[in-house]
């Protein structure tokens, strides 16, 4: 049976535009202009956005999510552009967890997705390009080799948006098996990952991230060995 709403006009989500819309009246051109301005990141709106419960649009319930669907996020990155304001950052955070939602751990899950949701952790970023690859994931030559059970990795990756604004970032590398999706808490490796700003035209907070011999256990792998990144 077909719905008598058009496509995202239905109650729930005209209500979640209000919402929105009620939040973007105090984030105004001036405050995203300043943000462009001076190439920094939107913790004020960031911060707004975790209170209003947002991150977790897209987490189950189980762990600590609404589990508000795909729709509902649609909705959320419209109305904040609609407005004027830059829904890049909101849209990682809601978005980027899905890989750890589908493909993670039960470890992973636990430790993390609460926190995401309630914005304590950020998951911003997906290091995957390279100088050589673009957008063809075939020619990755970052790679891990197994070390008893761990993985020691050398990676050089560019164009990769927020890595210095992040706390969890999503590394895909070579293995013997394949691509492979591995999970940092840059917290955990203070001297493994060196993250360097590019300058861009626009402010998406742009960076090469380099890593030289880390040594990372098992338990951060994504998915399975070879499964690459699934979209």
């Amino acid at each position: 049976m077909s719905s008598p709403h058009a496509p995202g006009q239905s109650p729930e989500l005209q209500d979640v535009r209000r919402a929105i819309r009620r939040i973007m009246a105090d984030f105004g051109p001036d405050y995203w202009a300043e943000e462009d301005r001076e190439r920094q990141f939107p913790e004020r709106f960031f911060a707004t956005m975790a209170k209003a419960g947002y991150f977790g649009t897209l987490i189950p319930e189980t762990h600590g999510g609404t589990d508000a669907g795909v729709a509902v996020a649609s909705v959320i990155v419209e109305e904040i552009n609609r407005a004027g304001g830059d829904a890049a950052t909101i849209n990682a955070q809601m978005s980027i967890c899905v890989t750890l939602v589908r493909d993670g751990s039960q470890a992973l899950k636990d430790r993390y997705l609460s926190g995401i949701a309630e914005g304590r952790f950020r998951l911003l970023s997906v290091a995957a390009t390279e100088p050589d690859s673009g957008a063809d994931m075939s020619t990755l030559r970052s790679a891990a080799y197994r070390d008893g059970d761990a993985w020691v990795v050398e990676a050089h990756k560019v164009f990769i948006s927020m890595a210095d604004d992040t706390r969890l970032l999503l590394l895909l590398v070579n293995t013997d098996q394949g691509l492979t999706l591995f999970l940092l808490a840059r917290e955990d490796y203070p001297e493994g990952i060196a993250i360097h700003p590019m300058p861009m035209i626009t402010n998406r907070l742009t960076t090469t991230l380099f890593i030289d011999g880390l040594r990372v256990p098992d338990a951060a792998r994504v998915g399975a060995l070879g499964k690459r990144l699934a979209c």
